[in-house]
């Protein structure tokens, strides 16, 4: 059965329903400017790295059923049971920091949009998403592919979408901020285009009023800027920060804010990681450790 109380969550080690996972990455992207946001699911190490790679345009589904492609959630809990995350460790050994990450669950991604083209490019969603079906609570980050130009260069962006309520034709108006990096972020919370535009937020604003994304219709790039980009809808999980390096970080979810997320089955899982330290460096060798429990 269900969690029904503090007792039934408390018992879930003498049970052993219990997974304790790690994250562990030797080589992620370095913006050279602070406050930057990274998607570490593009960086080298454990899980494997992850490279948007599928059909242009195309609404792509995540899926990591007891793989190595985003973080090993345990087995399935059974019929009428369900996961949660319990804990969270974080440390990183790079001059990084104050540092933040936002643990998420991808859901599906829309690959090769054209970032050196001006036409409407229109998605093929024959896809949809397979976890957080309504939309409700999803958010979409763009990261780069490759081959964008510098933080000198950037654009508006358009998106047309469909919200978690299933009305079509909703539109939101964006920057695009220019990197030469593959893995950054290049969206920000605005339609600012300076070369030192900040991104307060990794995620696309919305229109006034919408609680989420159920897909992407197309988008519009107003001024050519080089490279091509990944849209990606996601579902925040938790968040949790870092201000001294080589110092392990934990966060307790039930004890610290009586709840404790959910995780569904087939989560892919991964860091965006952001930072105000020296230069705006990646996080080098980054370690985290997840315990997930079930009952």
């Amino acid at each position: 059965m269900p969690f029904n109380n503090v007792a039934d969550y408390a018992d879930y080690r003498s049970e052993g329903a219990w997974q304790q996972s790690h994250y562990f990455k030797t080589g992620n992207p370095a913006t050279g400017v602070v406050g930057r946001w990274l998607d570490l699911s593009m960086g080298a190490g454990h899980p494997v790295i992850n490279f948007y790679a599928a059909a242009p345009l195309s609404a792509t589904p995540l899926t990591n059923v007891n793989g190595n492609k985003g973080v090993y959630t345990g087995p399935n809990p059974g019929t009428g049971k369900t996961k949660h995350l319990h804990t969270l460790t974080i440390d990183t050994t790079a001059v990084s920091v104050p540092s933040s990450y936002i643990l998420a669950d991808y859901l599906m991604y829309y690959p090769f949009i054209d970032t050196d083209s001006s036409d409407l490019q229109i998605m093929d969603n024959t896809a949809t998403l397979p976890r957080y079906t309504t939309g409700e609570g999803v958010q979409c980050f763009v990261v780069s592919q490759g081959g964008m130009l510098g933080a000198n260069f950037n654009s508006v962006c358009t998106m047309e979408y469909t919200n978690s309520d299933g009305v079509t034709g909703r539109t939101t108006t964006f920057a695009l901020i220019g990197t030469p990096v593959t893995g950054v972020l290049v969206c920000a919370g605005s339609n600012a285009t300076a070369a030192t535009t900040t991104q307060c937020s990794p995620f696309v604003p919305l229109a006034t009023g919408d609680k989420g994304i159920r897909s992407i219709q197309n988008v519009t790039v107003t001024t050519p800027i080089g490279g091509v980009c990944a849209f990606v809808l996601c579902y925040s999980l938790a968040s949790i920060p870092q201000f001294t390096n080589v110092t392990q970080v934990e966060k307790t979810f039930f004890s610290r804010t009586g709840r404790a997320p959910m995780i569904y089955d087939g989560a892919f899982l991964h860091f965006l990681m952001t930072n105000s330290g020296t230069g705006g460096a990646a996080p080098g060798v980054l370690r985290s450790s997840l315990t997930f429990v079930w009952g």
